[in-house]
Formats: C-alpha cells, structure tokens, sequence
C-alpha cells in the first residue's frame, strides 16, 4: 500500500507521514516507548503511540502552506 499512497502522493502534491517509519528501524518496530503500548491492536496506534508520532504531524501542520 505505501507504493501506491507514494504515487498519489507525489502526483497531486500532498505530504504523507509515514508513522512506521517513526517506529520501526532497520532491525525492529518498537511496540513500548516508556512502559507503555504504543498499539491498541494490530493496525491501530494507542494513544501513546499517537502522542509519540504527533511532533511529526505537528511539525507539517505548522508549516506554512505554499501553492
């Protein structure tokens, strides 16, 4: 799925994070961060999970738009 989300995304412009790119490197995924989960189950980030990718999401929302 990320190959063709990567061509929408390069196509029309839009920006993409990528949140496992956050949490994963090139040996494991971290499933922790502090005791506690980073998932609520097998697709979905735990609130912690989302307070851990959120300066990714924050730092793209409070850039300046340019068209």
């Amino acid at each position: 799925m990320i190959p063709a989300l990567d061509s929408i995304v390069s196509s029309s412009g839009a920006i993409a994070v990528h949140p496992e790119r956050l949490l994963c490197d090139a040996v494991i995924c971290r499933v922790f961060a502090g005791g506690d989960p980073l998932y609520s189950d097998a697709h979905h980030l735990s609130n912690s999970g989302a307070v851990f990718v959120m300066p990714a999401f924050a730092e793209l929302l409070a850039a300046p738009v340019n068209h």
